[in-house]
């Protein structure tokens, strides 16, 4: 393992040896089911906090309108109203519905 490896927690999944391969935004804005969302990140929570990320570069939240736009497969398409949606159930899971503790490195808790 790398120094960096903790901190390689991509756009969809903790990018690490052994984690869950999840699909890309593109693909899950076409289920429109956030609840299915958050789910998968919580999984991505879970696989992040086992090896140490505290951060994620996720979601994507840009409204691909521009099919030249070289990375709208990471987008949930071009609908704002379902970027809203999946974007705040996605932010949901991953901080465990606003319970940062669990995942929290704070001096007294």
């Amino acid at each position: 393992m790398d120094r960096f490896q903790k901190f390689r927690v991509g756009v969809n999944r903790c990018v690490d040896a052994g984690s869950d391969k999840l699909s890309s935004g593109i693909e899950i804005g076409s289920t429109w089911n956030p609840g299915f969302h958050k789910e998968m990140a919580e999984i991505v929570s879970k696989q992040a906090l086992a090896v140490g990320a505290m951060h994620s570069f996720a979601p994507v939240l840009d409204i691909s309108r521009d099919s030249r736009f070289g990375r709208q497969g990471e987008t949930y398409g071009e609908d704002p109203a379902l970027a809203s949606a999946m974007g705040t159930a996605y932010v949901s899971g991953l901080q465990n519905d606003g319970e940062l503790k669990e995942g929290a490195n704070r001096s007294g808790d």
